[in-house]
């Protein structure tokens, strides 16, 4: 009886170490934070482990809670359909180094001007599913 009640609680022990490693791994302790700079309203759709859309009023900073991994973004600046423009960002990672989590910024600003590097894409691309 002592050796199956022994094994047991190794087990359990076993099973908590792992249940915490991965609890530390696939929750979302890592930031990107947006700053809505455009002069218009605009959308953030970011691809990666963690998929969201951050919706965002013009001055509006919006702040999403994203795994390690690699990610892109893609924005639609625009009040409405017939003015949207839209670009995808170059692909980033958010890593995982030492226990420590990532702080992320993106300053959006139409025309290049923001703090990354992107390219125009097409509503197509913008609204696709990934």
């Amino acid at each position: 009886m002592k050796t199956k009640t022994k094994l047991l609680v190794n087990v359990i022990g076993i099973v908590l170490m792992l249940t915490g490693d991965c609890l530390a791994s696939d929750s979302a302790p890592n930031i990107i934070k947006f700053d809505n700079q455009s002069g218009r309203n605009a959308v953030v759709r970011i691809i990666g482990p963690t998929k969201t859309v951050a919706k965002m009023q013009r001055d509006e900073t919006r702040t999403v809670r994203v795994k390690f991994g690699e990610y892109h973004i893609l924005v639609r600046y625009g009040d409405s359909a017939k003015e949207y423009t839209y670009t995808k960002s170059a692909r980033f990672t958010v890593a995982k180094t030492d226990g420590k989590f990532s702080i992320i910024t993106f300053i959006l600003h139409r025309g290049g001007e923001g703090t990354f590097d992107s390219l125009p894409v097409s509503g197509e691309e913008f609204e696709r599913k990934p």
